[in-house]
C-alpha cells in the first residue's frame, strides 16, 4: 500500500540523517549510511578517537569522509 508523509521537507533533496553511537558496529552504520554522527558527551581524546574511526571506514566504504558531518551536543 503506498503511503505519503506531509509536509515535504523543505530541505532537498531530503534532510539530513544524522546517527548516533560508539560501538564498532555504529561506527561502521555512521560511515556507510548516515550524514553525520551525532557525538555524545565524551572526553576529547575518546571523541577524537571515534571521529578518527568514522573517517577511516567511510573511506575504505568508498565514501569521502569529509561528506560525514560531526556533530556535537553540549
Amino acid at each position: 500500500m503506498p503511503a505519503t508523509i506531509e509536509p515535504k521537507p523543505v530541505q532537498r533533496p531530503r534532510i539530513p540523517i544524522l546517527l548516533a553511537g560508539f560501538t564498532p558496529a555504529a561506527q561502521r552504520r555512521v560511515a556507510r549510511r548516515a550524514d553525520g554522527w551525532l557525538a555524545g558527551q565524551l572526553p576529547i581524546p575518546a571523541l577524537t578517537t571515534v571521529w578518527q574511526d568514522i573517517r577511516a571506514e567511510a573511506e575504505r566504504a568508498g565514501r569521502d569522509p569529509a561528506a560525514v558531518r560531526g556533530v556535537l551536543g553540549f
